[in-house]
């Protein structure tokens, strides 16, 4: 009895040093410590203890057997050898990398914030162009073109839509934000290639609204409210609702449903979507249903929604966004 006492009473003089893989594709070898909120501790040799947040880990593995601690701190040549993975290994392998079109739903945004460089094109049913820059942190300012009713010779063609959004994080899983965009997108196609069947000069619209996101980057759920205003017929009386929800229940697959309630005609009419997002670091294909009272006497699951964005940022790598 007096031995195993003697022997529970030994300080433990070893260590284990793992390999710990980040999703921007840097390694971290050291030794685990006690976990922090959401983050792993590790102890490294040249810059001590260092908090990781545990969503930024790809991979990590033990690379040696129980080894006895040192009384001062193990050079380089003694640190355990580790091969560093190729870019090819890095980019084939399936990990939560950081998606930069977590930022917005089918057609409604967020307030989780941008970083600056994080730009992409987006085309949408082949007819409506779009550019998306983020300058600065927390602002994102976008423009596009609707190319399809130049099929109609209309003098007034194209369309056109610009905007600007910010978003600001509260607290880890809080999220404020606002949205604002111009619009003189045209409501129908007039007759394709014949320019006297143009219904004349399209009325501008002007909206705004105010964002609230519950969630992080990888599930989250928007409420936002908001005014329009019309060119020639000036404030709409009623503001418009969204409710949006999104879920990356895969890394490379998003379920993502908008949901509208507009005021026309002396009432609230509700406007719905739901549909798939796959993701890669570069591209991001949305193909959704969009649907409302109308259309689902037609049509009951809705006309089709296609969109494709590219990233035309800095690719999230080392020392970069």
């Amino acid at each position: 009895m007096a031995c195993s006492l003697l022997g529970f009473a030994q300080p433990d003089t070893t260590r284990h040093v793992h390999r710990i893989e980040l999703d921007d594709g840097s390694l971290i070898l050291g030794e685990l410590m006690d976990p922090g909120a959401g983050a792993i501790r590790v102890r490294t040799e040249a810059f001590g203890v260092v908090e990781v947040p545990l969503k930024r880990v790809v991979r990590m593995e033990r690379i040696d057997g129980p080894v006895p601690a040192p009384s001062r701190p193990a050079s380089s040549a003694e640190a355990p050898a580790v091969r560093r993975p190729t870019r090819r290994e890095v980019m084939d392998s399936v990990r939560w990398f950081r998606d930069r079109h977590a930022t917005r739903y089918t057609l409604a945004p967020s307030a989780l914030p941008v970083r600056r460089g994080e730009h992409f094109y987006r085309n949408t049913y082949l007819a409506i162009q779009s550019v998306h820059v983020a300058p600065v942190d927390h602002l994102e300012l976008f423009g596009g073109l609707e190319v399809g009713s130049l099929l109609s010779l209309s003098p007034y063609a194209p369309g056109v839509v610009v905007g600007a959004r910010t978003g600001w994080s509260i607290t880890p899983q809080l999220h404020l934000g606002a949205a604002g965009l111009y619009s003189n997108t045209p409501y129908a196609m007039s007759a394709l290639f014949d320019r006297f069947r143009d219904e004349g000069v399209r009325q501008g619209l002007f909206a705004g609204q105010g964002l609230l996101t519950v969630g992080n980057d990888r599930y989250h759920g928007t409420f936002s409210t908001g005014v329009r205003y019309h060119e020639w017929e000036g404030w709409e009386t009623h503001p418009t609702y969204a409710l949006a929800l999104a879920a990356r229940v895969i890394p490379r697959l998003w379920v993502v449903t908008d949901n509208w309630m507009v005021h026309a005609d002396g009432r609230y009419h509700a406007w719905w979507s739901a549909g798939l997002r796959f993701v890669s670091r570069r591209v991001a294909v949305d193909l959704s249903f969009v649907n409302n009272e109308q259309l689902r006497e037609n049509v009951f699951i809705g006309l089709p929604f296609i969109s494709v964005c590219i990233n035309m940022g800095r690719v999230g790598r080392k020392g970069r966004s």
